[in-house]
């Protein structure tokens, strides 16, 4: 079964608490708590903390929403990652991931991935980034590339796979060889401002 995943250009930027927060004297999170329903809103509403952080997760993604309001396959992607955040959060508030997942880690997690998203440009190079992994993709000498590519498990936010090579250059793609991969043929491609990749058994 194919497996795509889309991928945004990142910083990889750690914002500290003090940045993270918004300005004004709001305590409450970015939602009216009098219209909580879910596990993870009720929880946000509950805590002064996890509330910042919502406000700072909230802000961020505005913040990206204005950077990519000229590429509707970016914004389409960075919507379908909150989307998947959200979800993830909610799972986690009704206590069903693992217990050392904890929504501090998950919302701090999120806030950095908003925080650090990159204008768009041209090309493959650069850290790549979504909720469920990263795609590391450098230059190296006599035009070849290498690509580093690594998946996660969205709610326990642990590794679960990496692969690592040099990839074959194609015009508008590159391409991981199969016998490295047991098979499977990886196609990267930008689509938008997104880096699309393809997995083919």
């Amino acid at each position: 079964q194919t497996m795509i995943r889309v991928f945004l250009l990142t910083a990889a930027l750690l914002v500290s608490s003090a940045h993270a927060q918004t300005k004004g004297q709001n305590n409450g999170p970015s939602f009216s708590c009098s219209r909580a329903t879910t596990a993870g809103e009720k929880a946000i509403c509950a805590s002064a903390s996890l509330s910042r952080l919502d406000r700072a997760i909230a802000a961020a993604y505005r913040t990206a929403q204005r950077l990519y309001r000229a590429d509707p396959t970016a914004l389409t992607a960075l919507r379908e990652m909150q989307r998947g955040f959200n979800w993830a959060r909610d799972y986690v508030a009704e206590g069903m991931a693992p217990r050392d997942t904890t929504l501090p880690d998950m919302m701090t997690g999120q806030r950095n991935l908003l925080a650090g998203l990159k204008p768009i440009r041209p090309g493959f190079m650069g850290l790549w980034a979504s909720a469920v992994g990263e795609a590391q993709i450098t230059a190296l000498p006599r035009g070849r590339v290498q690509v580093r590519l690594l998946a996660n498990e969205p709610v326990a936010g642990r590794w679960t796979c990496e692969v690592t090579g040099e990839a074959v250059v194609r015009t508008g793609s590159l391409i991981l060889p199969e016998a490295d991969l047991d098979g499977w043929r990886i196609a990267i491609t930008r689509v938008g401002g997104v880096l699309r990749v393809t997995e083919t058994p």
